[in-house]
């Protein structure tokens, strides 16, 4: 017995509601298009046949809006809401997703963000078999330059692999990603990790925050002083839920040695340790890998990434890994100038300068990356 596929949409304007169907009636072959006027009817409706997805029309009065989207998640818990609306402010986007929408889409609505809409409601292959790989960027001493590198790799996985890339910015304090790539986040990293269970693979990917058109969504980290009282197991929950639905997981982690760096360290399968050419930087890396060793993480998947790599100096490669007892897995030239124009115009190195050394590396960084998990 075939289950039918309900649909549910709210709309009072002909003209879009036209417009909408016949895109439904196109894309949701398989699913009844069921119209309403009021919310007080889609509402009724929703409690008895429990639709798979829900469109409604945003009010003039935001207040209203997001009441119905509330009763709608309360009647019908596992239905995804999407707003329909002709402009929207970040603010109202905000409470919209706060209070139980998935996503947000602009009147007239664009057959292919239907089309991307059946794919993650019906299709059930978005958790993925093995989990995402997740590769940890790390130094114990700052100012090494990590979250550029963790930056500019997450943008060349997502680019060369054509997987879906979470960039996740684990310095908790003060996080710099969403600076370096000039972005707004709608929630802090405090609420996802505390919301992240009610998401799934529909609505996981609006609640992050998608840089520009590319498979590359990010978690930063704001200050807040909420981010100081989340609990080492809220972290690990976040992490093995975006292990569920993305490819790779790409953490930018403070240089703190402590309980929390220590639990995602275990949890990664890929650890880069970020060292530059210079003695006291070297020093430090050849303590961390101690110390690592001694809290049991797995020497194999630690890497060494020299970082500001520059020829004819008077400490070598060879010479850098018998200090560390390591072979260097990548070298990245210093390119101050190229490095500081990304930052200052909130993109990656790739965009800025895709001729350059720095891109160059950071492409070969990424496809050496994904010939190691193969």
């Amino acid at each position: 017995m075939n289950i039918v596929k309900n649909i549910v949409v709210v709309e009072r304007e002909k003209t879009s509601l036209e417009f909408l169907k016949n895109f439904l009636d196109k894309i949701f072959k398989e699913c009844a298009v069921n119209v309403f006027e009021n919310e007080k009817d889609a509402i009724l409706f929703c409690t008895k046949y429990r639709p798979q997805l829900v469109f409604l029309s945003a009010n003039r009065d935001e207040n209203e809006t997001i009441t119905t989207i509330e009763k709608l998640g309360r009647v019908n818990p596992d239905c995804k809401i999407v707003i329909l609306s002709y402009k929207y402010n970040s603010q109202s986007v905000f409470y919209f997703m706060r209070a139980g929408a998935v996503e947000c889409l602009t009147k007239p609505v664009l057959e292919d963000d239907l089309i991307k809409l059946k794919q993650q409601t019906f299709d059930n292959s978005t958790i993925k078999k093995d989990g995402a790989k997740v590769i940890s960027i790390f130094s114990n001493k700052g100012g090494l330059g990590k979250t550029s590198i963790a930056i500019n790799l997450a943008y060349e996985l997502s680019k060369f692999s054509g997987k879906k890339i979470v960039l996740l910015d684990l310095n908790l304090q003060f996080g710099d990603i969403a600076a370096f790539l000039a972005i707004n986040t709608k929630f802090d990293m405090s609420y996802i990790a505390k919301n992240i269970d009610k998401q799934d693979g529909t609505s996981i990917w609006s609640f992050l925050e998608q840089y520009k058109t590319k498979n590359l969504y990010v978690i930063s980290n704001n200050y807040n002083e909420d981010n100081n009282n989340l609990s080492v197991a809220q972290l690990k929950n976040l992490l093995s839920v975006l292990k569920k639905y993305a490819d790779f997981v790409i953490v930018d982690l403070s240089q703190n040695v402590d309980t929390t760096t220590k639990s995602i360290l275990t949890l990664s399968d890929l650890i880069f340790l970020v060292a530059n050419m210079h003695l006291p930087s070297l020093y430090h890396t050849q303590q961390c890998i101690k110390s690592l060793k001694q809290n049991d993480i797995n020497d194999e998947k630690i890497e060494i990434l020299i970082n500001r790599y520059i020829d004819n100096t008077e400490i070598s490669i060879n010479d850098i890994e018998k200090i560390l007892n390591k072979k260097v897995f990548a070298k990245i030239p210093n390119n101050y100038i190229t490095q500081l124009q990304a930052i200052n115009k909130g993109v990656s190195v790739c965009e800025t300068s895709e001729n350059s050394n720095l891109a160059v590396c950071y492409r070969e960084l990424a496809k050496s990356t994904l010939k190691r998990f193969k």
